[in-house]
């Protein structure tokens, strides 16, 4: 009852904490976005082209198919971790202590033993060559191209309003010599600006007008499960 929303003035109203304004205004409080943030995030949820100084429309197509190729890959992922002949990378999850529920919400994967399960899933897309040799999922061998990642338990990484932007892999064998490997930086993903987790938490941040910052992707998803959500 002490919120109000004018239609055909475009604007809205909360009588319980004074806050008001245009549709904008809205999305840059609910999705704590900034005001050019704001109007790409509607812009994308409508299909609107937006024009803007500064990245040609070549470079903001490649943006938007790196979206679209972490996407698919983050699923892809995720299908493999749920597969029954994967059981036991499952199982460790659950031992962790993580439910099933924290671990989709959060897009928890697992990367293919094969060297080039994820590359062979895009044969046949016509993404531009840019995108996929930008998007750090594969590396340039003499043999070809091959996944980066391989055997590992997946984090899919999104930017501030949940677009997957990036992955970092955690390694399964113990005698694996790096533990985790990361994405690089690409046109979406600079990693000095992410936090993991911020899509999900960021309200819960604002509310309480407090963050708690904490090293790794699991001690986030452990603080999260138990209901410490202010977390990144």
């Amino acid at each position: 009852p002490s919120f109000s929303v004018n239609p055909e003035k475009q604007i809205y109203k909360c009588f319980g904490c004074g806050i008001g304004g245009s549709s904008i205004d809205f999305i840059m409080e609910i999705e704590k976005l900034d005001f050019v943030e704001a109007i790409r995030y509607l812009a994308e949820q409508y299909s609107i082209e937006i024009e803007t100084s500064g990245p040609t429309n070549k470079e903001r197509d490649i943006r938007s198919e790196l979206y679209e190729i972490n996407r698919h890959t983050s699923e892809l992922y995720q299908k493999n971790l749920f597969d029954l002949k994967n059981q036991k990378n499952l199982e460790y999850l659950i031992q962790r202590g993580f439910s099933k529920e924290i671990i989709k919400m959060f897009g928890l994967g697992l990367s293919f033993t094969d060297w080039n399960i994820v590359w062979q899933s895009f044969q046949g897309k016509k993404y531009q060559t840019k995108s996929m040799k930008e998007c750090g999922l594969f590396s340039d061998t003499k043999n070809g191209y091959i996944d980066r990642f391989r055997n590992r338990i997946m984090f899919t990484i999104n930017d501030s309003t949940g677009k997957p932007i990036a992955f970092a892999g955690r390694a399964i064998d113990e005698n694996e010599n790096a533990k985790y490997i990361n994405s690089p930086e690409t046109q979406v993903y600079n990693k000095s600006k992410i936090l993991y987790g911020l899509h999900k938490a960021k309200n819960n941040i604002a509310t309480l007008d407090s963050a708690i910052v904490v090293e790794g992707y699991f001690d986030f998803l452990q603080l999260f499960q138990s209901g410490i959500k202010n977390v990144v």
